[in-house]
C-alpha cells in the first residue's frame, strides 16, 4: 500500500526534475534515442518491440498525469532553464 504512494512521488520528483534539468532531458533523449535503436534492430524479437513501446507509452502517461499545468488550469509559462 505504501509502496504506491512512493512511486508516486518518486514519479512527480522525476518529473519536476526533468522540466527543470536540460541535462536530464537530453539523457532522456538519448536513453529513448537508443532503446529506438536497438528495437528496431531487425533481429529483435517482436515481444521486446511491443514491451519498449508499452514503456514509452507508460512514461508518456506518467508524463501528463504530473503535468502541474493541467491542474493549475493554465499554461506554463516557459522560463530559462538551470543549468546543471
Amino acid at each position: 500500500k505504501g509502496s504506491w504512494i512512493l512511486l508516486a512521488i518518486y514519479t512527480v520528483f522525476a518529473r519536476a526534475r526533468y522540466s527543470q534539468s536540460s541535462f536530464v532531458q537530453g539523457a532522456i533523449s538519448q536513453l529513448a534515442a537508443r532503446g529506438d535503436a536497438v528495437v528496431n534492430n531487425q533481429s529483435t524479437p517482436p515481444a521486446a518491440r511491443n514491451a519498449w513501446e508499452t514503456l514509452k507509452r507508460l512514461a508518456r502517461q506518467a508524463t501528463d498525469a504530473t503535468d502541474p499545468s493541467k491542474y493549475v488550469g493554465g499554461q506554463q509559462q516557459a522560463g530559462p532553464k538551470k543549468a546543471q
